[in-house]
């Protein structure tokens, strides 16, 4: 059996369709406890996000949670964006515009429902339960539902899970626009994919994108500079997020596909950095007092240009010097990355509620909320969804590439077995 070739394992989610980018697993990966890290910084801030109602607050804060927190909420989300788009245009070449939008639906769609029915309220409890921790409402509030107007402002929303809301509508319009593109005659095509590659493959792309993004983040800066809550998609959020979608889905039009970001890679890392440093002072300020005028626009236009060059730059780096296939811990992040967004918000705001009264440093406190985060959601990943029925129901499509791949290593004699198992 020795010259016997060895069988690929399926891989469970849209990085197998096509040659796998092993970067992007590792990417993925990064930025599934990247959002966890944001999330496990808020409380512990010190300037805080505004219209952020969050279950705990420690007064004093530390400064490497405040740069963790600002410097995340600037970029975490432009970079799902982009690879939600990067995968979603793999799986819309391979299997085509109908099979795209079924794909997309039954990966999305059970998430948001679950989400939504179970996540949010439980979310609440742990509200409830911090506030009722503080003395900012009664014990017996928690079973009345009984919550003081000033705490339940802004309260009641999608939270966190309106990224998977606004992911699915983005998978939408392109299922719509392919309908449309095909009363476009040829010459219009090739046309507009020459003008992608052109954009795509320019040095100048992280600015050129930038720049309508400031435009509407200077009238809605809550956009990202704060929060707000809505059970409806709003336009601004949809206009700032939508190009990152479709940045990521133009390059799969370049001939190197998502190489072309990685040949300035480390250029837009430095200029990132040091774009985020310009940008920390008027930040602060529009955090503090409110920005007008010339201000608001630097505030707008520096934090915009920050988040597309660190995204870029990430997904560059990480084709470039993460080629290669990551180890089982990796794959198995990657595997569950939908469950961790999911679940990781009210194990975070239960861990921080614990340390509220616990006398540690508060940069402790931080380090401790990342990594009783990471264990947690992940325990409860492989507890409660991985090859379950809760599973099947909220990933159907990598569940059952699950099941295939256990069968395969069961079938194949032991030299196999190691590859597979890999």
């Amino acid at each position: 059996m020795a010259n016997s070739p060895s069988v690929q394992a399926p891989s469970a989610d849209v990085f197998s369709q096509g040659p796998r980018v092993f970067g992007l697993e590792w990417l993925r990966a990064g930025m599934t406890f990247g959002v966890l890290a944001f999330h496990a910084a808020v409380p512990y801030t010190q300037i805080p996000l505004p219209g952020l109602n969050w279950s705990v607050h420690e007064p004093l804060g530390c400064p490497i949670a405040t740069v963790c927190c600002w410097g995340l909420n600037g970029l975490i989300m432009p970079v799902f964006f982009l690879l939600a788009g990067f995968c979603g245009a793999r799986i819309f070449a391979h299997q085509g515009a109908n099979r795209f939008l079924e794909h997309r639906t039954r990966r999305l769609l059970p998430a948001l429902l679950f989400g939504g029915g179970v996540i949010l309220p439980l979310t609440g409890y742990c509200w409830f339960l911090s506030w009722t921790a503080q003395g900012f409402m009664p014990l017996d509030r928690l079973w009345r539902w009984g919550i003081p107007d000033e705490l339940e402002r802004d309260l009641y929303g999608l939270g966190h899970l309106w990224f998977v809301q606004y992911l699915w509508l983005f998978c939408v319009v392109v299922w719509v626009t392919s309908q449309l593109m095909r009363h476009v005659s040829d010459h219009g095509i090739v046309r507009l994919h020459h003008l992608q590659k052109r954009l795509m493959t320019s040095f100048w792309m992280p600015a050129l994108f930038a720049i309508p993004a400031a435009i509407v983040l200077a009238n809605e800066p809550q956009i990202v500079i704060g929060f707000r809550q809505s059970i409806l998609p709003q336009w601004a959020n949809l206009a700032y997020y939508w190009p990152f979608f479709v940045a990521g889905f133009w390059l799969q039009c370049c001939e190197r596909r998502g190489a072309s970001l990685a040949c300035w890679c480390e250029l837009r890392g430095v200029l990132a950095i040091v774009t985020f440093i310009a940008l920390w002072p008027y930040l602060k300020a529009h955090v503090h007092q409110g920005s007008t005028g010339v201000d608001r626009w630097m505030t707008a236009g520096l934090f915009s240009l920050y988040a597309w060059l660190a995204a870029s730059s990430l997904f560059g780096l990480s084709i470039k010097y993460l080629d290669r296939e990551p180890p089982s811990a990796v794959k198995y992040v990657t595997e569950g990355s939908m469950w961790v967004y999911l679940i990781h918000v009210p194990l975070v705001s239960l861990i921080q509620m614990n340390l509220l009264f616990v006398s540690v440093p508060v940069v402790l406190k931080f380090l401790l909320t990342v990594l009783g985060g990471v264990v947690l959601s992940m325990a409860t990943y492989y507890a409660f969804v991985r090859r379950t029925r809760l599973g099947q129901f909220l990933d159907p499509v990598s569940q059952s590439q699950i099941a295939i791949k256990r069968e395969v290593v069961a079938s194949e004699p032991p030299d196999v077995v190691p590859v597979l198992a890999g």
